[in-house]
């Protein structure tokens, strides 16, 4: 009596409960188990001196196959409704009608497909009927509970998707499905999903207030110096800080808005936090998380191959060639800087991690590369792009085609050098940055003014 108008009359006929009996979980399950069990094949597999128990756990063990092949059974609304009513605080109490669902009735209830689990950014716009997602209890990875209030915009799988804080309690109570804490939902779940893609990038800012938020609460916690070692090193070790560019980045990849430096030198889409985490606490404490406030020779290399991205594309060559001399200058100021016995500038031998995105698996893989080898072969260097004396020799001389405004160091000799290797090298534009000029002029403005004075 499951289908047509017959049922449906028979279901809300007034005197049906004179005739049959209200279901019950462990009706709903012994019924399975019995159905099962007239499976010539089911009952050729149990022993002739097979107790009753071992009988009724050899016919349960076919009803979760049976569930998810049938069509209108193993239907996603059917899956849910079968857990809200299986699900219920009544069938695990002591004395609940019909029996108590504990022993081979709760491992029954544990191996059913019916427990539907948040869905990665793969499947984050499914369809509500497919049955995509839906878990048995003893599945591996094993189902989680997230902690009570949970944001379900950061779940997937392997939290599992229930109706209500009831149903939670009594998996965690009579199931044995973990419950985890916040700290472990954010470090060990959230945030690996985020920097493995399977949760979706327009949850990261969500994701990373909530982590921020973690550490606030775990800091001013006497026991939670645990949650915050936890936490960081998450946070550290995971691509997780959104960038304007829409790109997650690790802390130790970003860098401090703050400076006005940096600012300057490196692509502000690329190698910035997003707003709101570029003001405020937030980038306070992503500076304490591994946001650099200085370049360092990895930090050199991003600037230098920015320059080279933007004149490359004709972004805007001009900005280009501007960076490209605030870079000169920076490195001036630490050669400089390091002459009078300071370490600012990154000795011969220093190596950079570079990520390599080309690799067939489509994994990124790191490499170590010399600082100095990288920038002398990138292209951010200012050349001059007109001879400074009409007798010297020049590479495009009687060609109508400019030479580009940026080259590579190591094809770049200074003026003093000129006239010796003008016809095949480039010489460096010693112009000083924009900002650098503007600071002179009101230097010597302020100087005249002064002397006016007197």
């Amino acid at each position: 009596l499951d289908e047509g108008d017959v049922s449906a009359a028979i279901v809300s006929h007034p005197k049906i409960g004179d005739y049959v009996r209200p279901a019950t979980a462990a009706g709903v399950l012994d019924s399975a188990v019995a159905a099962a069990a007239l499976d010539p094949d089911v009952a050729a597999s149990v022993p002739a001196d097979a107790s009753p128990e071992e009988r009724w756990r050899a016919a349960a063990r076919a009803v979760p196959e049976a569930l998810a092949s049938n069509a209108t059974l193993g239907a996603a609304p059917n899956r849910r409704a079968l857990r809200a009513f299986l699900i219920q605080k009544r069938w695990f109490a002591r004395g609940a009608p019909g029996g108590t669902v504990e022993g081979a009735r709760l491992d029954l209830v544990r191996s059913l497909p019916m427990f539907e689990t948040y869905q990665s950014a793969a499947s984050h716009h499914k369809d509500a009927d497919s049955t995509e997602g839906f878990v048995c209890l003893a599945s591996v990875p094993p189902p989680l509970l997230a902690p009570a209030g949970a944001d379900e915009d950061l779940l997937h799988p392997p939290f599992l998707r229930l109706d209500g804080e009831s149903e939670a309690s009594i998996l965690e109570t009579h199931a044995a499905v973990v419950r985890v804490t916040n700290a472990a939902m954010l470090s060990d779940g959230v945030l690996p999903a985020l920097a493995q893609g399977r949760l979706h990038p327009s949850a990261a800012p969500r994701a990373l207030d909530a982590v921020l938020a973690a550490l606030s609460d775990a800091k001013a916690s006497w026991t939670g110096a645990g949650d915050v070692e936890r936490l960081t090193r998450s946070v550290c070790a995971n691509a997780c800080v959104p960038t304007p560019s829409g790109a997650l980045r690790r802390p130790d990849e970003l860098f401090d808005p703050r400076v006005r430096s940096l600012r300057e030198l490196l692509d502000p889409r690329e190698h910035f936090p997003a707003h709101p985490f570029d003001a405020g606490a937030r980038v306070e404490a992503l500076a304490s998380l591994g946001v650099r406030r200085m370049l360092g020779g990895e930090g050199l290399v991003a600037s230098a191959l920015s320059v080279e991205k933007m004149a490359t594309s004709n972004f805007d060559v001009a900005a280009a060639v501007a960076r490209g001399r605030a870079l000169l200058a920076h490195l001036n100021a630490l050669a400089a800087a390091t002459a009078k016995g300071g370490s600012e500038l990154p000795p011969p031998g220093a190596v950079f991690q570079r990520k390599d995105d080309d690799d067939d698996d489509g994994a990124a893989s790191a490499g170590s590369n010399s600082v100095w080898r990288e920038l002398s072969s990138i292209a951010w260097c200012p050349a001059l792009t007109q001879p400074p004396h009409p007798a010297m020799p020049w590479p495009n001389k009687g060609s109508s085609r400019l030479l580009p405004p940026l080259a590579a160091p190591r094809a770049t000799r200074p003026p003093s050098d000129a006239w010796a290797a003008s016809s095949c090298m480039r010489v460096l534009d010693l112009t000083p940055p924009a900002s650098e000029a503007t600071s002179r002029k009101t230097e010597t403005e302020t100087e005249t003014e002064t002397e006016t004075e007197t």
